[in-house]
């Protein structure tokens, strides 16, 4: 085979057994430093199960410096052609900064992320964190693309034309992308493997998506064991990845369809998320000792430590069947427990208890089902808004 064309598959094959490597490494680590962790205080105990062992936690930091070492041994690769005679017309710097800012904003979110398992930080701090984060991406893009021209969808064509400038508003909606991708993974948890599981299956749509649009190919190693906590860490590291890829690769209107089953997650907990109906620590389900099943978890509460709007969503959502309510009977008692308002309680609210393995497979079926929707969107149900 010749040289010219040999170069563009080296790079990919490197790439794939680097990722190998990468994954056989990070299932070797995660058991040798286990006892590590468990040492130093950072374990907790698996709420769903019934024996109480002590199991280590924010193992993401394991995977994301796999990553990272990986991805910097990978830094020159796919420049080959430019250090092999005079195939190359000119060192591609472009490109060199997308890399090197891509690996800024994950080695950042890594940093954070680490900080919050051990820090144990608030919600207001989630928020801030993933903003920073991102900055050295959207400079990159700034000074890499500067586009902020979309195409207007054919309803509103009449009214804002074929096309129009966001602006500053464009990088507002990219670091809200970073944002909503670093917690969205994270809110939706509760049970063993969803994280990892999330992450995996919504990787798997990405190489998919490339594949069909350019042919291309790459790999996302977020599979884990299932004898450790991945803690926030995982989720900040996946989501922040998640959100340079899209970024970067300008799809990022397609990866906010892949993650349709967060999307409803988020909107569906937005009032307990803004506090508007009293927000527990843990919302994850409830094990019953007797059965080994999962069941809702409540929130329970006084009917005064809720606004009026409050109780107008409590209302709209029981109407809805959304929602389990129940309302103490006694006149000198005021109390109100409703189920905690995550789609896995949800789901739990429709089918009714299951056991914890059972649970995580129909999570992962719906994040399947939500890939299929996503590329039905992209490819078919799009042509009613855009010329394609």
């Amino acid at each position: 085979m010749p040289a010219a064309a040999a170069l563009p598959v080296l790079p990919l094959l490197i790439n794939v057994s680097m990722s190998l490597l990468g994954f056989v490494a990070t299932l070797k680590v995660i058991p040798a430093f286990k006892h590590h962790f468990i040492s130093a205080g950072l374990f907790g105990f698996d709420l769903n199960k019934v024996t109480k062992e002590q199991v280590p936690e924010s193992q993401g930091v394991i995977s994301g410096t796999v990553f990272l070492i990986v991805l910097f041994c990978f830094i020159p690769v796919p420049f080959l052609s430019c250090f092999m005679g005079d195939q190359c017309m000119g060192f591609p710097h472009d490109e060199f900064v997308q890399l090197i800012g891509a690996l800024l904003a994950i080695c950042c979110m890594i940093f954070l992320g680490f900080a919050d398992d051990v820090l144990n930080l608030r919600w207001r701090h989630k928020l801030l964190l993933p903003t920073i984060a991102s900055l050295p991406l959207l400079m990159v893009y700034f000074t890499n693309f500067g586009n902020t021209i979309i195409v207007v969808p054919k309803p509103f064509r009449a009214i804002l034309g074929l096309h129009l400038d966001l602006g500053i508003l464009y990088y507002v909606y990219m670091g809200m992308l970073a944002v909503f991708c670093t917690n969205a993974i994270n809110i939706l948890a509760g049970i063993n493997g969803i994280e990892s599981g999330q992450a995996l299956f919504i990787s798997g749509s990405i190489i998919i998506f490339n594949v069909l649009e350019l042919n291309g190919l790459c790999y996302f190693p977020f599979l884990y064991p299932s004898s450790v906590f991945v803690g926030d860490t995982f989720c900040y590291f996946a989501g922040m990845t998640f959100a340079v890829v899209g970024i970067l690769g300008h799809f990022s209107k397609t990866m906010l369809l892949f993650f349709l089953p967060q999307v409803v997650n988020f909107v569906y907990s937005l009032p307990q998320l803004l506090h508007i109906i009293p927000c527990p620590r843990h919302r994850l389900p409830r094990l019953n000792a007797d059965t080994g099943k999962l069941g809702m978890s409540y929130a329970k509460f006084k009917r005064k430590d809720v606004s009026k709007l409050g109780h107008m969503i409590l209302k709209v959502a029981e109407l809805l069947k959304v929602l389990q309510i129940h309302q103490s009977q006694k006149e000198d008692d005021d109390v109100i427990e409703c189920n905690n308002m995550t789609l896995i309680n949800l789901v739990l609210k429709i089918i009714g208890p299951v056991h914890e393995r059972t649970l995580t497979v129909i999570m992962l079926m719906i994040q399947v089902m939500g890939s299929a929707i996503a590329f039905g969107i992209r490819y078919h149900l799009v042509r009613l808004f855009y010329d394609v």
